[in-house]
């Protein structure tokens, strides 16, 4: 520790050879105990802070006239590809029937393979066979793939759009958004893949794609119509068809009992004179029947060809058990008689044993 001897103000040393305090000069003092006065730091260079003025900043629109153009698939071009599915599909449907699989068993599988086509490669590209032939493809809405499940319910959707006579299908080309009514149900659309087809295209805006009203009311009211149109149509035909039915039931009962009595001249003729004891004769080694026919009495009896055998037709006389009757008393007058056994009337208001 130093001091000054001018001023008293104690110091660690001098600076230039000088007290710091008063500035008295020590010459006498060696070189080291001389303090360079200590730098002062220079301030850090100001930088000038610039702000932005406080205009709004608008979103960047995908195109200045509005949604970008849209290339969608119409009717016709649909029409084609599914011309080429449908082909490709009845070739499968031939090979089925070649190797033995018909009846229900093909048509089950003939299903089976309809849905595996459609729904598989519409969920895996979009694309069926007929399609990537013409060029198009089925997206989602929104421009994503389309999934299993709504590949799915499209498939289904076909049903709806093919019931109103293939009305569903023709929507697509009488509608702006160019989509039938399976793709509304399943939120898909079919554009073509090719990229410059969009510069002819239309742009679409959000609402667009949503389900007119014209469109949900004929979709719901369509299978409503269908089922009342069936209804209206069994409760029309299926009465006259039982008539048909029954008349016809009628007719053949009529036809086999005249083939009984005709086999029974015969075997009367044959043995001249002399009837069988029981109707089973007739058939032994199919000489004159090869089996009995049965007697069908539409909602009286059920169709059989029992025969009941009676001694005498007043004994007869209220039996109502169905299938034949057969007088097997050699000694009545009447042996070898055969009829229905019902006691109730045909259309005509005949009584069946009296025929």
């Amino acid at each position: 520790m130093m001091s000054c001897s001018a001023c008293g103000a104690k110091f660690e040393a001098p600076v230039n050879g000088a007290c710091p305090s008063c500035g008295a000069r020590f010459d006498n003092l060696p070189a080291e105990a001389v303090q360079a006065p200590a730098a002062v730091p220079a301030p850090p260079p100001q930088t000038e802070v610039f702000s932005a003025p406080a205009a709004s900043v608008q979103p960047v629109q995908a195109s200045a006239s509005g949604p970008a153009k849209e290339a969608r698939a119409g009717f016709w071009i649909r029409l084609a590809a599914h011309v080429v599915d449908s082909i490709l599909l009845a070739v499968a449907n031939l090979l089925l029937d070649a190797a033995g699989v018909k009846g229900l068993d093909g048509m089950l599988l003939s299903l089976i393979v309809g849905a595996t086509y459609y729904v598989g490669l519409t969920a895996n590209g979009g694309q069926t066979a007929g399609k990537k032939l013409v060029g198009i493809r089925v997206i989602m809405v929104d421009g994503s793939p389309v999934t299993w499940g709504r590949s799915f319910l499209r498939w289904i959707g076909y049903l709806l759009s093919g019931l109103p006579l293939g009305l569903g299908y023709v929507w697509a080309g009488v509608t702006k958004p160019k989509r039938a009514w399976h793709d509304l149900i399943a939120g898909t659309k079919v554009v073509y893949t090719d990229p410059a087809a969009a510069v002819q295209g239309v742009a679409y805006a959000p609402e667009d794609d949503k389900a007119g009203g014209i469109a949900i009311c004929l979709m719901v009211a369509t299978p409503l119509l269908l089922i009342a149109g069936i209804g209206i149509t069994a409760a029309l035909f299926i009465p006259k068809f039982a008539n048909l039915q029954g008349r016809s039931d009628e007719g053949g009962t009529k036809g086999s009992l005249g083939t009984i009595r005709a086999a029974l001249s015969i075997y009367y003729g044959d043995l001249e004179g002399v009837y069988p004891s029981d109707l089973d004769a007739l058939t032994a080694q199919g000489k004159y029947l090869s089996s009995l026919p049965a007697a069908k009495l539409s909602k009286l009896h059920p169709a059989s060809n029992r025969v009941s055998a009676y001694p005498s037709r007043s004994q007869a006389a209220s039996a109502d058990e169905g299938g034949w009757a057969y007088i097997d008393n050699p000694a009545d007058s009447e042996f070898g008689s055969v009829w229905v056994n019902c006691s109730h009337t045909d259309a005509k208001g005949t009584a069946w044993n009296a025929y």
